[in-house]
Parts: structure tokens; C-alpha cells; sequence
């Protein structure tokens, strides 16, 4: 497995390397493979493995379209949030740092959380420790709706389904 994620990074990175170069040229071919290959290995310790990850199953997908549907539905909602802030004559608005747990089991889940939470405008995921997100929202009054946000249940969905 640590095999498999080592040579799915280097591919990647390689690949990556081919498209900002535009050169197919020996040297540059020969640089990006030590580059890639000393990237690689120096980052072994935080590769991503498979088994990081569960099963790709119909219904994960099935909960992950429903997040990217859901997601779409708060960004939007979030941007005419912003909007009236940002257009309000008075300003006045109290933004603020909000500390939660959403208590979710896997590393991945917590990454995506938070991902979600920084696509959103008005909110800044600041730092992930041990399952406390400390989050920097532009208005208090939402921070309420941030930490009883639903998202967090169609990411525990990808926890436990197997069907």
C-alpha cells in the first residue's frame, strides 16, 4: 500500500511537473523526475495512503453529491450575508473567533469539514487540532449556525455507510 501512494504521489507531482515546464526535453525530463522523486521521498511521512480513505461506494457518492448540492445552497446563502454586510452603511457587524468540536471520526472528514467551512464566505477555518476547529467568522450572530451547521451530518453520513 505505502508503495502504491508513493508512486501515485510521484505520478502526480510528475505530471504536474510536465505541464508548468512545457519542455519534453531530456533535461528538464531528468530534473523532474529527481525533483519529484526527492519531493517524494521527503515527504513520505505525510503521503496520502489508501487506506486513509474508505470504500468508494453508490451511497458515499450518493451523500458526497448531496454535500456538493448543499454546499452550493450556503455558499450562496453566505454571499448575500456578505453582501448586505459589505453594502450596509453603518458596518456594523462583530466578527470574532469560534472554537468547536463537530466530532467527527476520520482525518479526511475533518479536512473536508473545514475546507467547507473556508469556501464559505464570512468564515476562515484557522486551525484543526485533536477535532477543534478554530474557526473566524465576519458576524457573531451567525457563529450559532456555524457550529450547528447540517453539513456536519451528511459528513458523519460518509462515515457509516457501506451500501
Amino acid at each position: 500500500m505505502q508503495v502504491r501512494s508513493r508512486v501515485l504521489s510521484f505520478t502526480i507531482l510528475f505530471t504536474f511537473w510536465l505541464i508548468i515546464t512545457e519542455r519534453l526535453e531530456w533535461d528538464s525530463l531528468v530534473a523532474g523526475v529527481i525533483v519529484c522523486a526527492f519531493v517524494t521521498f521527503y515527504n513520505r511521512d505525510i503521503l496520502i495512503s489508501t487506506s486513509d480513505f474508505p470504500r468508494i461506494t453508490f451511497g458515499r457518492i450518493r451523500t458526497l453529491f448531496r454535500h456538493a448540492i448543499q454546499m452550493l445552497v450556503e455558499i450562496w446563502k453566505a454571499n448575500i450575508q456578505v453582501v448586505r454586510i459589505v453594502l450596509s452603511r453603518s458596518l456594523d457587524f462583530d466578527q470574532g473567533l469560534v472554537i468547536f468540536t463537530p466530532k467527527l471520526t476520520y482525518e479526511w472528514n475533518e479536512v473536508l469539514f473545514g475546507n467547507s467551512i473556508t469556501l464559505t464566505p464570512g468564515t476562515l477555518t484557522l486551525d484543526i487540532e485533536e477535532d477543534v476547529y478554530t474557526v473566524h467568522i465576519l458576524d457573531m450572530a451567525n457563529a450559532d449556525s456555524l457550529v450547528g451547521w447540517n453539513i456536519q451530518d451528511n459528513l458523519r453520513r460518509l462515515e457509516v455507510e457501506e451500501s
